[in-house]
């Protein structure tokens, strides 16, 4: 589905839900109301607050590249560091340094904070109506687009806690559950909403996740259940072709595991590996009847091409973002020299995380271009630049990644690990390493569980760069170091609140 037709809606949308001040969280009037009523008179009006929710998250601020290319990657030393702090991108060099005190970075991260509760504002709006007009809507209609609103609101929430709360609960599960974290937002009203435990504010996650998946297990084309021409008739502007543009059944399945690692407790893991097998047995037993469109397949090591190297067919949940090739290019300097603002990773980087695999699909020419000092990463910048008439090339330009398949096989080994089952955890990974055209792991000498952990810690980083994963990887697995950083602490990992929330009260 394209953006365009959306934009001027998202951007109608967002300022009715905009929070305003630390006394007044939203701004709901009379006349607003009036709106929301005409508004959400159809099918198409629920629709659309959907479609603007998305485009709302693929604005730079957010997931359009803060949240997954850029600042957050700085901020986890996925890249070259910036040898000096410039005026031309203000902040950067702060957040990568972690000085979230400065003005300039305290301002990127207050803007994080607003934006991504506008979104969760919006999608509350559309789920304040849509029991009240269900009658109105179709079954399939009610069914996925609540089903999404409600994955949207868990997705942005869960972020806000990966930011701004606590990581390595593993480790101090009675200290998380007990202390307060961000507002859990379910309802549309004037006042502060308040905290909540790292405990509850984690079931609500996981919660709204359950019922999204309750929602939408029989009625997303994606799982196949229904003919293709039970949505026809309600198919506008091709809402339920590639899903993948969609927090659609599986990705909701995705999300719901990477929820729950996020605890750290058996219970979780276990629920989490259940999440994730879920995921893992669509992709390997792909059923006869869903149609090619609404397929999601792992990227083959001999199939990779130039115009599929961001491996766009493992995206189980995306974005499309507004003339990306133009956010991109500022900081992904395609030259044969690099300046102190642009993205690239050193040679000695690349060498250590790939561990010399030239063949390694995700550290070839098919996926870096070297340059005088290293290499740049091409993945998403090609996702803009592409040329190409082909249907996936179509479908994969100007979209990033959410939540790519391999997320999934590395938490199921992950959860294999923890219960000490090692051949299971290493045929897990060995499903991707084989794929990306590395050899298999070693049994006798990955045999035991601190091992195994180290094998899927390389994973994670040979596979997400520019993805935005690392740094909650690192945070939920109370990593002590990242790449040139030689001691991470709460500092390093907890984003200040903006200062209107310390002064109303709020606790972190």
């Amino acid at each position: 589905m394209k953006i365009t037709r959306y934009i001027s809606l998202a951007l109608l949308l967002l300022p009715a839900t905009l929070f305003v001040s630390c006394e007044n969280w939203l701004d709901v009037t009379a006349s607003n109301e009036i709106r929301k009523e005409d508004h959400y008179s159809s099918e198409l009006g629920f629709q659309q607050t959907l479609i603007g929710c998305y485009i709302a998250m693929a604005t730079p601020e957010l997931y359009g590249r803060a949240l997954v290319w850029n600042e957050i990657e700085r901020m986890a030393r996925q890249y070259t560091a910036m040898p000096l702090a410039t005026s031309e991108y203000p902040g950067l060099y702060e957040l990568e340094a972690h000085d979230y005190d400065d003005a300039d970075s305290e301002s990127i991260i207050n803007g994080i904070w607003q934006k991504l509760y506008n979104v969760i504002a919006n999608a509350n709006d559309a789920l304040s109506m849509i029991d009240e007009k269900k009658n109105e809507l179709s079954t399939i209609g009610y069914n996925i687009i609540k089903g999404e609103l409600l994955a949207v609101r868990a997705y942005v929430h869960f972020d806000l806690l990966r930011l701004f709360g606590y990581g390595d609960w593993a480790s101090r599960a009675n200290e998380m559950n007990a202390k307060l974290t961000v507002p859990y937002v379910t309802t549309l009203s004037p006042s502060t909403p308040p905290q909540t435990t790292g405990a509850d504010y984690l079931q609500h996650v996981i919660d709204d996740l359950q019922e999204a998946a309750r929602l939408m297990e029989n009625d997303d084309p994606v799982v196949g259940k229904r003919p293709e021409s039970d949505y026809a008739s309600i198919n506008y502007d091709g809402f339920y072709d590639y899903r993948e543009g969609h927090l659609n059944y599986y990705a909701v399945q995705a999300l719901l595991a990477r929820v729950c690692m996020w605890s750290g407790s058996d219970a979780h893991r276990t629920l989490a590996l259940e999440a994730a097998q879920k995921v893992i047995s669509r992709i390997e037993n792909q059923p006869e009847y869903v149609m090619p469109s609404k397929m999601f397949n792992l990227q083959l090591q001999n199939t990779l091409t130039t115009a599929n190297r961001s491996m766009y067919p493992e995206y189980l949940f995306s974005l499309e973002v507004y003339d990306m090739n133009a956010s991109q290019q500022s900081l992904l300097t395609m030259g044969t020299t690099q300046d102190s603002e642009a993205i690239y990773l050193s040679e000695s980087t690349v060498q250590e995380i790939s561990e010399g695999a030239l063949s390694d699909i995700r550290f070839n020419t098919a996926a870096l271009l070297t340059i005088e000092n290293g290499f740049i990463p091409l993945k998403l910048l090609d996702n803009a630049n592409v040329s190409g008439t082909s249907e996936q090339t179509m479908r994969s330009r100007n979209r990033v990644p959410l939540i790519r398949i391999p997320e999934v096989y590395y938490i199921a080994s992950e959860c294999y690990a923890m219960q000490q089952d090692l051949d299971k955890a290493a045929d897990m990974l060995d499903v991707i390493r084989t794929n990306r055209g590395i050899a298999a792991l070693d049994r006798s000498t990955v045999n035991t569980q601190e091992a195994m952990i180290d094998e899927i810690t390389k994973e994670y980083r040979r596979e997400f760069i520019s993805e935005g994963v690392m740094f909650f990887y690192y945070k939920r697995t109370g990593a002590t170091e990242m790449p040139n950083v030689l001691e991470c602490t709460d500092a390093t990992y907890v984003l200040p609140y903006p200062y209107y929330e310390i002064s109303i009260g709020r606790i972190q």
